[in-house]
């Protein structure tokens, strides 16, 4: 019964010629699109320096994050505070 009556409400969806207007959001900044970089473990490199590295790609990555959920909290029209 609800799936008949489910099928018939997309139908009629379908069938109502309405078109929904995509909303036109802003490009996203070049830097927030880029990939996470892995800088790799190289043979011969002192396991610290190794560590290092990828630490720092690590909190690049994190703070690439935060930026872009700030920046989409902000096209979506949500508060954003400091430390969310």
């Amino acid at each position: 019964m609800l799936a008949s009556s489910l099928m018939m409400t997309l139908a009629g969806c379908k069938s109502s010629g309405e078109l929904v207007a995509a909303a036109q959001l802003p490009p996203m900044p070049a830097d927030l699109q880029r990939q996470c970089a892995d800088p790799g473990v190289q043979t011969g490199r002192d396991a610290r320096a190794v560590i290092a590295r990828h630490r720092q790609s690590l909190a690049e990555c994190r703070n690439r994050h935060r930026d872009t959920v700030q920046f989409y909290k902000q096209v979506r029209g949500v508060r954003v505070r400091a430390g969310q």
